[in-house]
């Protein structure tokens, strides 16, 4: 697996940047070609999927990454807002790449408005079943500071969480973070990405799932990521599969 680097040295900068420039000003992709909307996860913004985006112009997609207030939300708030910024985008296709939060906020959008141009999506550590981590300090005052409206939403046993999220209407790929048979915390049982488990992040329906040797967020940085969202967007499925974990529950449709 190719891990990127978060910091690049100056030179590297100037090159990314015109690599950018370049894409910016090139020809705009052919009408049957479908745009992807990528949309960031909790406390980030949408340079945190620069690098998928990056993969993903190379491949001749048209990218596009809004940013959202994701702490200042409740996420059937935020669906309603995605729902306005992709009805307004001249794109008569669409393929959805979500990460964290961002696909809690999309199964809401795609479950209760079916929208016809939304062909497909791939769900990037998505906690489809609440977080360990979030479970732990719910009860903590900072936690709920911190993570504004939608704190109580990612939670495993929230009324107004993943649970009674409906699936989305069109095919989906989970791609999962893990290390192994423990994980990368020892505070959450099973295999994890240091946030959730990998049993959080399935959810039945999924065309293909797949498990990735990375961390919750690290994830978008992988070469590998990038590789299985480009193979699961072209042919409906990933590079490689992971077995589903063996315990799953339904969500409420």
């Amino acid at each position: 697996m190719i891990h990127r680097a978060t910091e690049l040295p100056p030179c590297w900068i100037l090159f990314v940047l015109l690599i950018l420039a370049m894409q910016t000003f090139a020809e705009p992709p052919a009408d049957n070609q479908p745009c992807v909307v990528l949309l960031h996860g909790l406390l980030r913004n949408s340079q945190s999927l620069d690098w998928i985006a990056l993969d993903l112009r190379r491949e001749g997609y048209q990218v596009i990454a809004p940013d959202y207030a994701s702490t200042r939300r409740t996420i059937r708030e935020h669906a309603e807002w995605l729902k306005s910024y992709i009805d307004n985008l001249p794109c008569d296709s669409i393929y959805l790449v979500t990460h964290s939060l961002g696909s809690l906020i999309s199964r809401d959008y795609l479950s209760r408005h079916r929208p016809k141009k939304i062909k497909k999506m791939v769900m990037i550590t998505p906690p489809n079943h609440g977080s360990e981590k979030a479970d732990r300090y719910r009860h903590l005052f900072l936690y709920h500071w911190v993570f504004g409206r939608v704190s109580e939403t990612v939670t495993s046993d929230s009324l107004i969480g993943p649970h009674h999220l409906g699936l989305p209407h069109c095919p989906f790929g989970i791609i999962a973070g893990g290390k192994g048979k423990e994980g990368y915390s020892k505070k959450i049982p099973g295999d994890d990405d240091g946030v959730l488990s990998v049993d959080k992040a399935y959810l039945q329906g999924a065309q293909d799932f797949v498990v990735l040797k990375s961390t919750h967020n690290g994830i978008v940085r992988d070469k590998e990521c990038s590789d299985n969202i480009i193979s699961f967007l072209k042919h409906n499925r990933f590079l490689k599969h992971s077995p589903p974990p063996i315990a799953d529950s339904k969500p409420t449709n």
